[in-house]
This record gives C-alpha cells, sequence and structure tokens, in this order.
C-alpha cells in the first residue's frame, strides 16, 4: 500500500479521534469524569492514536506504550500501557513514577477506560498495578 492510500485512513482516524476527545471533554464539563479521569482518559485516547499509527507504519502492534516514544508520542505516558499483540487491546497498566492522578481512579481493562475506583487489583474490571 502507498503512503498516499494510507493518508486518507489517517485523517478518519484523526476524525474519529477528534469526535473521542470532544466527547471526553463534554462529559468532563458535565461531571460525568472527575478532572483526574479527564486527564488520564485523554492520555489513553493519545496512546491508542499513537497505537494505531505504529500499526499502520509496521504492519504490527507495539508490545507496550514506550515504544511509542519518542516517534509517535513526544513524551512518555504517565501510565505504562500493556497491549495485547493480537487485538491491540490494553491488558496491563502501572502507574508511572511520576504520575499525579489520585489512587481514586483505576484503569478498567473491561471497558478499557479511567474510572474512579478503587486501586486494589483485585477488584472486578480493573488493573492498576506497579
Amino acid at each position: 500500500m502507498s503512503s498516499f492510500a494510507i493518508i486518507p485512513q489517517l485523517w478518519r482516524l484523526a476524525a474519529i479521534m477528534s469526535g473521542v476527545t470532544l466527547f471526553l471533554v463534554a462529559a468532563a464539563g458535565c461531571g460525568i469524569f472527575s478532572p483526574a479521569e479527564l486527564q488520564a482518559n485523554m492520555e489513553i485516547t493519545n496512546v491508542r492514536t499513537a497505537f494505531k499509527v505504529y500499526l499502520v507504519d509496521y504492519a504490527q502492534y507495539p508490545e507496550k506504550s514506550s515504544d511509542l516514544v519518542p516517534d509517535y508520542l513526544k513524551e512518555p505516558p504517565r501510565a505504562d500501557y500493556s497491549f495485547d499483540p493480537m487485538t491491540g487491546r490494553v491488558t496491563r497498566v502501572s502507574r508511572g513514577k511520576n504520575n499525579p492522578w489520585p489512587d481514586t481512579i483505576v484503569f478498567d481493562i473491561s471497558d478499557q477506560i479511567w474510572v474512579t475506583g478503587n486501586n486494589d487489583a483485585t477488584a472486578p474490571g480493573t488493573q492498576d498495578r506497579e
């Protein structure tokens, strides 16, 4: 596939991700997300976008979010994300060392978003371990 054929796909992806970003901002404005949840969900949205561009470039998924820096993400994410190489879903999340988010938010593996919850990695649907 030529790089010119990829450009329309990237524009569609950008439009979808812009819609996700607008949804997250609107949800935060309505009080659905806390400010910390909004920041964390904006981060995972950016990581997913970089992840998909990496897939277009290499025809495979990266194993972890650190593989995306510096070519696809300018700075490392505040959390470290690991991906399933077959499906692209996040399989593990651990907080980075300089993570300012409160312990009251966790990454929900089932829904693939950050939510308010306890930081108990054994809680159903959550995984947020060092």
